[in-house]
């Protein structure tokens, strides 16, 4: 079970986040502008990338990529439009993959194809300007290896989501707000 604890200065108090299968391994953990929690993690027993947010009251939970074997080593960032970032490692094709929701859908995305194992615990920033930032293993080489790329390829300056492909009156709106 993945589970999440809070201490209130004289005792503890654990809930339960997710409880369907083996959850909880590879977790990461944000807080957002409002305060709500974010989590991402590898569901272990159908191997695929899985997200929770709490927004004070409740947990909700989704899977955010099911396509073969993913979600290792993941890491979770909040831009300042409130919008999701993580970065995990896909173990089928042992690739750096990259998911973002912007507030009604999540885009995966693969960062690096590998030969060999590489994208391995990842560790995701976002920088004032929005721009996404990873620092990953390549198990292969045994290297250090960093990617980072601009916020414009995924919105245009008006706040908009881009994702490569769109234009600015036809990109999905990305305000304050819109997490997950």
């Amino acid at each position: 079970d993945l589970k999440y604890a809070t201490y209130n200065g004289s005792s503890w108090t654990v809930s339960t986040v997710d409880s369907i299968g083996n959850m909880g391994w590879h977790t990461s953990i944000a807080i957002d502008s409002n305060d709500d929690l974010h989590i991402s993690y590898f569901d272990n027993g159908n191997d695929d990338l899985k997200y929770a947010t709490y927004d004070g009251s409740s947990w909700t939970t989704a899977t955010v990529d099911s396509t073969d074997d993913v979600g290792q080593d993941t890491s979770i960032a909040i831009d300042s439009w409130d919008n999701l970032h993580i970065s995990y490692f896909d173990s089928t094709n042992t690739n750096l993959k990259y998911a973002t929701y912007n507030g009604s859908n999540w885009t995966t995305s693969t960062v690096e194809y590998y030969n060999g194992t590489g994208g391995k615990d990842s560790s995701i920033a976002i920088d004032s300007n929005d721009d996404v930032h990873v620092s990953y293993f390549d198990d292969t080489n045994d290297d250090l290896k960093y990617a980072a790329f601009s916020v414009d390829a995924l919105y245009d300056n008006s706040g908009n989501g881009n994702n490569g492909s769109c234009s600015t009156t036809s990109c999905p709106n990305r305000t304050s707000g819109n997490n997950g």
